[in-house]
């Protein structure tokens, strides 16, 4: 599990394929659909992150709130792009309370979820609907602070979290009795309801759960952020999309 986890995490710092480097957070790329399903894992443990369909350059869509590699990484989204993100067992709240405004931290999320599942050998919230989900998670977390709902940034977080009992009556030390206290500490580290207050994939790297399959001194990442040239809530025919990346390809 340690060893996945820290490949998950120097993922989404850089992917080397073949002879191309993919720089996913430290491009300032946010991969939105995390999940077990699309994690390919070979018989040597290897593992590959596919599926970038809902992958988003946090630089694309709003320059307001973006600062670049190492900054915020914030991005405003068209409400039309937050219908559909990521499967509900692996959003974070911030998705489920229909934020407009994403980080890194999703993805961060999605993948305290998918490390608890490691764990337990079954989903930790296997939510039936939105509610539902958002019903599961607050009962395992602290009631957020007023800091913790402004971070949301979505107009609808309290009037949706007041139809949830508040009541905490379950711990993750409850729902994962066969955890250790350095992987819970990891866990509750990612899975905060605050998205500011998550750990980044460096972070975990650092972390004493994972810190034994980190080498301090090869931290490559891009310096830049990685720019789409075709915006995501620009629809095109195939032909034109095709044609687009042609021109693309010719240009570099």
């Amino acid at each position: 599990m340690q060893y996945i986890m820290s490949q998950l995490c120097r993922v989404f710092m850089y992917m080397y394929m073949y002879m191309y480097t993919w720089y996913i957070h430290s491009g300032n790329v946010i991969h939105r659909d995390l999940k077990p399903s699309n994690i390919l894992i070979n018989s040597e443990c290897f593992i590959k992150l596919a599926d970038f369909g809902l992958a988003h350059s946090l630089a694309s869509t709003s320059n307001e709130g973006s600062k670049g590699v190492g900054g915020d990484g914030v991005s405003d989204f068209n409400p039309a792009m937050t219908d559909y993100v990521a499967t509900h067992w692996y959003r974070s709240p911030e998705i489920l309370l229909g934020s407009r405004r994403y980080t890194r931290g999703v993805d961060m999320w999605s993948l305290g979820c998918i490390l608890a599942e490691m764990i337990a050998s079954r989903p930790l919230y296997p939510g039936s609907s939105t509610i539902n989900q958002l019903d599961r998670i607050m009962s395992t977390l602290p009631p957020p602070s007023r800091q913790d709902m402004e971070s949301i940034k979505s107009p609808y977080a309290k009037a949706i979290l007041d139809q949830i009992i508040h009541k905490r009556h379950k711990y993750l030390t409850d729902i994962l009795p066969q955890a250790d206290d350095i992987s819970l500490d990891l866990l509750n580290k990612l899975l905060n309801f605050n998205p500011n207050k998550r750990l980044t994939a460096e972070n975990c790297l650092e972390h004493p759960y994972l810190s034994k399959f980190h080498d301090s001194d090869k931290k490559p990442v891009i310096g830049c952020q990685i720019v789409p040239v075709i915006e995501d809530n620009v629809q095109l025919t195939a032909h034109e999309y095709r044609e687009q990346l042609y021109k693309d390809i010719e240009t570099h």
